[in-house]
């Protein structure tokens, strides 16, 4: 049985060609989802790629892209506590496989429907880039 996770990443896009992998950065700069699927590896969550709901260039920043994963799991998810605490616990483990600047703020079950009435985007210049915040993770 297949089913979707969500995820909700931030990075620091700095040392990193975009969300997907460019022909121009090839061999110098990974890309933030070639990154995000080696920690899925070595995780043991997925073999799979990430799906983001869009891409960055080289250098972009992000507070909280979502990206869905597909996973193999044995039997249907239930919600609950205990389901909630196993995705904590692959958020957990997939902020241990990441480098610093990418961090998994949360994992959550993908639902059939979608609802992503908007996208915002926020230009900003700043002095120092900062990974968003959040309580499980920590700030960078």
């Amino acid at each position: 049985m297949r089913t979707k996770l969500l995820l909700r990443v931030s990075f620091l896009g700095t040392n990193y060609c975009g969300w997907q992998p460019q022909p121009a950065c090839a061999g110098s700069l990974p890309s933030v989802c070639e990154t995000l699927q080696a920690a899925l590896r070595r995780a043991g969550v997925t073999d799979g790629a990430p799906v983001a709901a869009g891409r960055l260039d080289k250098g972009v920043h992000a507070m909280m892209q979502v990206v869905t994963v597909t996973v193999r799991r044995s039997a249907p998810a239930v919600p609950g506590p205990a389901r909630d605490a196993e995705l904590a616990a692959i958020a957990t483990r997939l902020n241990e496989a990441l480098p610093a600047d990418v961090r998994v703020l949360r994992a959550l079950d993908a639902h059939r429907k979608v609802d992503s009435p908007a996208r915002t985007l926020c230009h900003r210049k700043r002095r120092r880039p900062a990974l968003a915040y959040h309580p499980d993770v920590g700030s960078l």
